[in-house]
């Protein structure tokens, strides 16, 4: 393996992922906090995020990949969050437009739609995951009668 590569296989490289240069440039990126915007580009670029930018993600391991602390990383995730740019639910994290963006990845590749939609299907069965569907118009990955009502919600009686 190379210094600063923890992976020893050429072949285990992970997914090549992109991002626009113009990101950087970005005022609304610009605004964020170093730490957040180290947070929003490794969560945007990590193996764990897939093709469409939502996964289950685990602090500890943000932490390790960008070295922020574990109480710091989480503070750079509620200025993502309250920026706009990723939702979280449970363990969901899902940067929002990172598929949208995306220069490698196009709906419109039956190819791509596929891997996006198996993806879907690994995480669980939350609201995010059919926010995320809406907001791409990608048919659901799992019957929506399983998702749990939120709290304080109530359903007209017929």
């Amino acid at each position: 393996a190379r210094p600063g590569c923890p992976v020893p296989d050429v072949g285990d490289r992970g997914v090549y992922r992109g991002l626009y240069a113009c990101l950087f440039d970005d005022p609304d990126y610009q605004r964020l906090s170093p730490g957040a915007r180290l947070l929003l580009v490794t969560a945007r670029q990590c193996r764990d995020a897939g093709l469409g930018s939502i996964f289950r993600y685990y602090p500890e391991v943000l932490a390790r990949q960008t070295g922020i602390a574990l109480q710091k990383v989480e503070a750079g995730l509620v200025e993502l969050e309250g920026a706009g740019w990723i939702e979280r639910e449970g363990p969901i994290l899902w940067v929002r437009n990172g598929l949208r963006y995306d220069p490698n990845v196009r709906l419109a590749n039956p190819k791509h739609r596929i891997g996006i939609r198996a993806s879907l299907g690994g995480l669980p069965k939350l609201p995010i995951v059919l926010r995320f569907c809406d907001y791409y118009l990608i048919a659901y990955p799992f019957d929506t009668h399983s998702i749990p009502m939120p709290k304080g919600i109530r359903q007209e009686e017929e």
